[in-house]
Formats: structure tokens, C-alpha cells, sequence
């Protein structure tokens, strides 16, 4: 009650946002002015909650998918570079490659 006070909140609803039995938010309205909420009101608020809660839903899902699609291209990048040669030549011999190899003579 006294974050009301403190907001200067005269008029509130609070509408739960459900998709099927799921409650995925609360749409909360406020006004600074008193306001005693009509039945035509109520009836607006309640019809629209369950598009609220559609869009929301989307919302977070659409952000999930984006998270997934940049992990999955980091991911990509890292198996390609694992894949690829080097971009230096390696400094150091085989064991079985020898420089002092007796060379023919006649």
C-alpha cells in the first residue's frame, strides 16, 4: 500500500495473463487520478489479456531462439576453426625425417 502512496496510484487492476492454465505475467494499470473501473472496462481488459499474454509469450520465445541461433553460429565458428590448418607451419621436425641422410655417391 505505501508504494501506491509513494507512486501517487489513486486507481489500480491488476489482470493475470494466462496462455491455457499457464500464467505468464500480470498486467497491472494504474492511474493518478481516482477511477472506479466500469463493467464496458473490465470486459475491454479481459478480452485483451489473453492477446497480452499471446504476445508475450511470443516475445520471450522469439528472444530464446535468437539466443540459440548465437550460440549455435559460435559454436559453428569454433568446429570450423578446430577443422581448419593452422595459419602457421609447425617449427618443429618429425622424428623420422633426418637432415643427415648419407647422400649417394658414385
Amino acid at each position: 500500500m505505501q508504494m501506491f502512496v509513494k507512486q501517487n496510484i489513486r486507481a489500480a487492476a491488476v489482470l493475470p495473463l494466462f496462455l491455457g492454465t499457464r500464467q505468464v505475467g500480470v498486467l497491472f494499470l494504474e492511474a493518478h487520478e481516482p477511477h472506479e473501473f466500469t463493467p464496458d472496462e473490465i470486459r475491454l481488459f479481459t478480452a485483451l489479456s489473453p492477446q497480452i499474454a499471446t504476445v508475450l509469450e511470443n516475445r520471450i520465445q522469439f528472444e530464446i531462439a535468437q539466443k540459440q541461433a548465437q550460440r549455435e553460429s559460435t559454436l559453428n565458428v569454433l568446429v570450423k576453426r578446430s577443422k581448419a590448418p593452422p595459419p602457421w607451419k609447425p617449427c618443429y621436425r618429425s622424428p623420422h625425417a633426418s637432415s643427415d641422410t648419407p647422400s649417394a655417391r658414385p
